[in-house]
């Protein structure tokens, strides 16, 4: 099975500008042995950047990937109502299925249709292509206004687990249950597609005795908000962004890269799992 593999922006510009030597990485894409993963957040930071460089970059992540398997993550409020999900159906006596937050193309991973832009011909467009899509798109634009004004104001409203110890409570305390009643469905469909309603009786019960092993991406979210100080005032507009790649890529893929502030800060809150930093990116490319 190829190892999937979760870059940092910084690693890809890394890999675009010849700064690392990634004639190993590459070949071993090539060749199967690594599956590289891409999130919608990869294509937002690649919009804001100069428009050379944003061509370069992603000419180059289309030229590794042009005869080879890329996969693209699903975001992080879709990963974690999946695994409730999955974690309510066992809780309720029926087999959940697999879960599958990987898909083939990217409007395969979202979770809302972008306006003017059809599904099925958006399968065959390249990085560059879809880049330069989302760059000329209104909610683009929205969204670097909020990064510029708001998020640093927002984070700080964020609610956070408070903990006394380095060590996670059980998802069922009272914390942990305000910060996540968001993800928590309305309604499940069973594999055989009957609708099966959450009533707060079974969500109070299932709560009780939910474990943080059938919600990993939803625990490393609490672990870097915790570290990260979100809800307290600190944080940086890019903070919020790595709440919604990081968490499931760290999770679901078999590697991930971070920076060191998100290593440091998933380090303070707590996670059971830790990405590789940035700094050993050269290393292990050269290895492979």
């Amino acid at each position: 099975m190829p190892t999937t593999v979760y870059l940092d922006t910084a690693n890809w510009y890394d890999l675009a500008e010849r700064r690392v030597n990634g004639e190993s990485f590459e070949r071993a894409v090539c060749a199967g042995i690594i599956t590289p993963v891409l999130s919608f957040i990869h294509l937002m930071e690649f919009a804001q950047t100069h428009q050379r460089y944003r061509e370069q970059v992603t000419s180059y992540i289309a030229g590794v990937t042009s005869d080879a398997r890329v996969l693209w993550i699903k975001p992080l409020p879709a990963v974690a109502q999946a695994e409730l999900r999955q974690s309510l159906l066992r809780f309720s006596g029926i087999a959940p299925g697999v879960l599958n937050v990987l898909a083939p193309a990217m409007v395969d991973s979202l979770t809302a249709q972008i306006p003017g832009l059809d599904k099925a011909e958006a399968r065959t467009y390249s990085v560059t292509k879809l880049v330069q899509i989302m760059s000329g798109l209104p909610q683009f634009r929205r969204h670097q206004r909020f990064r510029t004004i708001q998020a640093v104001r927002d984070i700080a409203r964020l609610q956070y687990l408070k903990l006394r110890t380095r060590r996670l409570s059980l998802p069922g305390s009272s914390d942990y249950v305000r910060n996540t009643l968001a993800d928590m469905p309305g309604t499940i469909e069973t594999p055989g597609g009957l609708l099966i309603d959450v009533t707060s009786e079974l969500r109070d019960r299932f709560l009780v005795q939910l474990r943080w092993e059938e919600c990993p991406a939803i625990e490393l979210r609490i672990a870097l908000m915790r570290g990260l100080s979100l809800g307290s005032g600190g944080g940086y507009p890019s903070d919020f962004e790595d709440l919604f790649h990081l968490a499931p890529a760290l999770a679901y893929c078999d590697l991930a890269f971070a920076d060191r502030r998100t290593y440091s800060a998933l380090v303070r809150g707590g996670a059971r799992r830790l990405p590789m930093q940035n700094g050993q990116f050269a290393g292990w490319s050269a290895s492979l």
